[in-house]
């Protein structure tokens, strides 16, 4: 079992004992991962890269930089790219703001599917084929989304974080094919309800912590808000969702049903951040 902190993964067994760390001079800002066989793939979102490492001996093996793609810098209108590779850049970017930087396209998700590893650039809205340099879908609706998962059949399934929407985009087509908006479920509604209702104080009170600088739009907007969607896995044929304040959902795919849900808390600050499924979470 793997999770990403700041610049280090730490790797734990079934039983959630830690068994050891990898960190590499490259993992900064570390947000979605991917694992293949011995390989593990990581976002450095702050610099926009992908970079993977053998599991087994923490070596990094590939780094993937969009905006040194003079294809992909032209099809998106990036500026491009110098980092020096070899540098250790971790505390580097401890005191930068990268999100606010021109050209910054916030690189927060990888899959493989089909030999190629496409990426998505969530301030752009947009999911790009690293392999071939070139942007496979872009849409205002995919901007701040997370997460990528990539069935055997070339559909990518991205969280619309905002909107609360799970979108499906055909990777062959370039088009969108399928939502499910997880406000058509009755017990997501009546969570987003008593979310609200429970939390606003709290949200408000700790807002004003931060100075009435900050206030001038509705607090929640700032910090945080209910049924955010981040986290998502896929299994057969069910699909687990996380949202705010943390929960998780469990979609028929199939069906467009609401199979399940769990919540681990009320308070709309405490979100689901990422999400897995053990590969025997169903067996037995």
């Amino acid at each position: 079992m793997f999770a990403a902190n700041y610049h280090t993964l730490e790797v734990f067994d079934r039983n959630l004992n830690h068994m050891r760390s990898i960190s590499d001079g490259l993992m900064i800002d570390l947000h979605e991962t991917w694992i293949e066989g011995d390989e593990i793939w990581v976002t450095s979102t702050a610099i926009d890269a992908v970079a993977s490492y053998e599991i087994s001996s923490g070596a990094r093996t590939r780094v993937f930089l969009p905006r040194r793609s003079e294809q992909l810098r032209a099809e998106l209108g990036l500026l491009p790219q110098s980092l020096d590779l070899d540098s250790d850049l971790r505390l580097k970017y401890l005191d930068l703001r990268p999100a606010t930087a021109e050209s910054h396209t916030h690189l927060n998700a990888v899959a493989r599917w089909d030999g190629r590893y496409f990426a998505l650039l969530n301030s752009l809205g947009a999911i790009v084929d690293l392999t071939d340099e070139r942007v496979v879908y872009r849409h205002p609706h995919l901007e701040k989304g997370h997460n990528l998962v990539i069935g055997g059949d070339g559909r990518a399934i991205v969280n619309d974080t905002f909107r609360a929407v799970i979108r499906f985009i055909d990777l062959e087509q370039g088009r969108l094919i399928r939502t499910i908006n997880v406000r058509d479920f009755a017990r997501v509604r009546w969570l987003q309800a008593r979310t609200r209702l429970g939390t606003g104080a709290s949200i408000l009170r700790h807002a004003s912590r931060l100075g009435s600088r900050r206030l001038h739009r509705p607090a929640y907007r700032q910090i945080a808000r209910p049924l955010l969607l981040r986290g998502l896995a896929v299994r057969d044929g069910q699909a687990f969702v996380g949202l705010s304040p943390a929960t998780i959902l469990e979609i028929d795919l199939d069906r467009g049903r609401l199979v399940d849900w769990f919540r681990y808390a009320t308070d709309v600050r405490v979100a689901v951040h990422g999400l897995a499924v053990a590969a025997e979470a169903n067996e037995g």
